[in-house]
């Protein structure tokens, strides 16, 4: 194995040897010629190299510029069963919500994106479809989502897995009390990770129902909604003010 390996580096070394001597002699009968000459050779020896180093340093630079340009997301909302079968459409609204909310929150739209879905559909039945439940979850579980805005049937399925935050961790004594006086608060059980019950009458979720924003983009028209604030988001305080901005506080 040894003798292998000494023939293969001997032999390795004899190739190079015999380049440089073809390199030297090529050099040798370009002197007294033209600049023609002098690219000709320049390209038969280097040019391939030359190339894949300017692709690489162009898949570079894109790389960089993607990275330290690229927003980051700001918040991200989905709304559950927004419009009704009748009217359901893929449209811009989560477009126009998203452009409204940010403006109300002082989000800066060239550093920050808000995300905000309004074409999900789900039925509560034997034939749910699962796909959305696990996008849902996915959105929640890889951070991308903070707010979740449906209506009560659909709310009750995902409160009851333990989705939404306790309000009390976020709103004020004042505001608490403010949507309980008006009878906007939902409330759900708090559960353990084996399901045993460890609290009752938990706040996790504001009543939305006629909402001017949510009209001016013809969400829920007169449908009962709820909002809630995603177990575990990365924007709270913004949440709270989304929950501000439906409700008109």
């Amino acid at each position: 194995m040894g003798n292998i390996c000494y023939t293969l580096q001997k032999l390795k070394r004899k190739d190079k040897m015999a380049l440089k001597d073809e390199i030297r002699e090529q050099r040798k009968s370009l002197k007294g010629k033209g600049i023609k000459a002098h690219i000709s050779w320049f390209v038969t020896y280097y040019g391939m190299t030359v190339v894949l180093g300017i692709i690489a340093s162009i898949i570079l630079i894109y790389f960089l510029y993607t990275v330290f340009t690229a927003k980051k997301q700001g918040f991200g909302i989905v709304m559950i069963n927004a419009s009704s079968l009748d009217l359901f459409t893929e449209s811009d609204a989560g477009e126009e919500l998203a452009s409204a909310f940010s403006e109300y929150a002082g989000i800066d739209p060239n550093k920050e994106t808000v995300l905000a879905d309004l074409n999900e559909r789900l039925d509560i039945s034997e034939d749910m479809d699962y796909q959305t439940v696990e996008r849902i979850f996915a959105l929640s579980a890889s951070n991308q989502l903070d707010v979740l805005t449906a209506d009560p049937e659909v709310y009750d399925y995902y409160s009851g897995a333990q989705t939404f935050e306790d309000l009390r961790n976020f709103l004020t004594e004042e505001e608490l009390s403010y949507f309980e006086k008006n009878s906007l608060l939902y409330y759900s059980d708090s559960k353990d990770s084996d399901g045993n019950v460890v609290e009752t009458h938990v706040p996790t979720g504001v009543y939305c129902t006629g909402s001017e924003a949510l009209s001016r983009v013809d969400a829920f028209e007169e449908k009962e909604c709820i909002t809630g604030i995603i177990a575990g988001s990365l924007h709270p305080d913004r949440a709270v003010l989304f929950i501000k901005y439906l409700t008109g506080t």
